[in-house]
């Protein structure tokens, strides 16, 4: 009985999961850009060591470029918003939910 309880209550997360993830697309949590890449490559290792997984981003805008950390993706919207808030209690920045196609 169990066994079958614990499969049941298994089968019952996984239809949740499935029914919020966004189809063709995915969620990434992206953290406030920076313009100096040691500050966005020091806080990607700082996040990294409180076990989130993670990438810096650098993009050109206008004569500057932006280094922007983003972690995920994520493949539910629940899951991304729960990062953002630990992240956001975490650091002193403004993490944002993105969904990429």
């Amino acid at each position: 009985l169990r066994a079958r309880a614990e499969r049941r209550a298994r089968e019952r997360a996984e239809r949740r999961e499935a029914e919020t993830r966004v189809v063709g697309g995915r969620y990434v949590v992206q953290i406030t850009p920076f313009r100096d890449p040691g500050a966005a490559v020091e806080l990607l290792r700082q996040l990294m060591q409180l076990g989130h997984d993670g990438t810096v981003l650098s993009r050109k805008e206008g004569p500057e470029t932006l280094h922007l950390v983003q972690l995920g993706p994520y493949f539910s919207q629940d899951e991304a918003h729960r990062i953002a808030r630990e992240v956001g209690a975490e650091t002193d920045r403004l993490p944002a939910v993105i969904v990429e196609p």
